[in-house]
């Protein structure tokens, strides 16, 4: 039988010297907090310096929240419609649907058909789910929408892939732990430029409870997170080795990868299965087009390399 590989988006566990890491923080919080407590709406204030440092950004700016999809309808609460690139993560655009804002889907390449009063939601760098990044004329288009009075959302959760990106000013920015630490982290926040003149922070925004944000603020600064990114300097090297094996260019960047295929969706993943491997529907993701979306956290090279040569033979 096949070697099964789950390409769904599976999380690598922490390694050891982590978790002892986020023991002794957890002690430390459990001392220095009172679970009755309240805590600003702006976050844990030691947090937010942790996280300010991390991301070389000033703490002023810097709210934290619960997560992305947490703080994406107090964001555009005063906008309308939304315009969410596509294809795109489905949640944000499920979340901001369930509280009635409309949303509209829209490609890059026709961002500057968002109007004033509008927000607009993109994912940069490493666009989920095709790794796309942005090249200068998106990013100047975002700059005009931002011009002509558009809300425009960043969602940088893969910045911890490939780097922070040059973003316009005016540019809001959301981020997580999620991507690095896993889903259960429960940390976000949001970025906001200077020179945006709202309401900081946006009522509305879920702010977790003070021990959970003091325990990665200490995890933060014992040098936590330089243990989670101990994974993710071989993803280049896995992305190119994949793609190689699946003979397929490379158009873009992080852990997940968007591939055409040439039968229905369901077809394509059944004949995966058959071999071992386990896809995601790019119908899941808005892809316009038959394909399948694989995410390659936690292969090695020479694993990636292999699965795409099984993934182009069984799908040719």
């Amino acid at each position: 039988m096949a070697e099964l590989f789950d390409l769904g988006g599976e999380w690598p566990r922490w390694p050891d010297a982590a978790v002892r890491l986020w023991r002794r923080a957890m002690s430390r919080a459990g001392a220095a907090t009172d679970p009755s407590c309240w805590v600003p709406q702006e976050g844990d204030p030691l947090l937010r310096e942790q996280l300010a440092s991390e991301l070389g950004v000033s703490a002023r700016q810097l709210v934290v929240t619960s997560g992305v999809r947490a703080s994406a309808a107090a964001l555009v609460r005063t906008c309308s419609p939304v315009l969410v690139e596509r294809p795109t993560f489905l949640g944000v655009p499920d979340v901001l649907a369930s509280y009635g804002i409309p949303v509209r889907s829209s490609r890059w390449e026709q961002i500057t058909e968002a109007p004033r009063g509008s927000a607009l939601w993109v994912t940069v760098p490493c666009r989920n789910p095709d790794g796309r990044q942005p090249d200068r004329r998106f990013l100047d288009d975002l700059a005009a929408a931002v011009d002509r009075g558009v809300r425009v959302i960043c969602n940088s959760a893969y910045a911890w892939y490939a780097g922070p990106a040059d973003l316009p000013p005016g540019v809001v920015r959301v981020g997580t732990l999620h991507k690095l630490a896993g889903p259960g982290a429960g940390i976000g926040w949001v970025i906001r430029d200077d020179t945006e003149a709202v309401s900081w922070p946006p009522p509305g925004m879920p702010v977790p409870p003070p021990f959970w944000q003091r325990t990665w603020a200490h995890f933060i600064e014992d040098g936590g997170l330089s243990l989670l990114r101990a994974p993710l300097r071989e993803l280049e090297t896995v992305r190119s080795a994949f793609l190689a094996g699946a003979g397929r260019p490379d158009e873009g960047a992080g852990p997940h990868v968007l591939l055409p295929v040439p039968v229905p969706e369901p077809y394509a993943l059944s004949a995966l299965a058959a071999v071992g491997i386990v896809a995601s529907p790019g119908a899941a993701f808005g892809a316009g087009e038959p394909a399948v979306r694989v995410s390659l956290i936690g292969l090695t090279a020479d694993a990636a390399r292999g699965v795409g040569e099984r993934m182009r033979a069984a799908l040719s």
